[in-house]
């Protein structure tokens, strides 16, 4: 999902009036579940090491040195953070460029800003985890 959000930058199919609700999707819903995801797993994986560590320790008598530890998921959950701080700092951007009337918004005929978010977004619709969220106006 985060992919295919930013595959439209690249593609330049989203309007500069648009920019803000991608930018807040990212990093209100997708890179905040990721991050989540990513430390569950990583909380997940550390505690079957040390139950791992444990089963070895009773069954050898031998004392082994302790190695350090590392986090396995710690490089991909850093540079989670990092994306949703960018698209974060993006999305107050476009909404202070907004603010100051530097972002034209066209006048629609035919379809409202709503229309367009759920035309965006409606490829998630059935994906189930994270889930679809509506916009609401800024």
């Amino acid at each position: 999902m985060i992919h295919y959000l930013l595959s439209g930058f690249e593609l330049e199919l989203y309007s500069m009036h648009e920019y803000y609700y991608i930018y807040w999707y990212l990093s209100e819903f997708l890179y905040a579940w990721l991050m989540s995801t990513l430390s569950r797993a990583d909380s997940s994986q550390m505690a079957e090491e040390r139950i791992t560590e444990e089963l070895q320790r009773r069954g050898s008598s031998k004392k082994t040195k302790k190695k350090k530890k590392t986090r396995p998921l710690s490089r991909e959950i850093t540079m989670s953070q990092a994306y949703r701080n960018m698209c974060a700092g993006m999305y107050k951007t476009m909404i202070a460029l907004d603010m100051d009337g530097k972002v034209r918004k066209p006048q629609f005929e035919l379809d409202s800003e709503q229309v367009r978010y759920e035309h965006r977004f409606r490829p998630f619709n059935s994906v189930v985890d994270p889930p679809t969220v509506a916009l609401h106006p800024v």
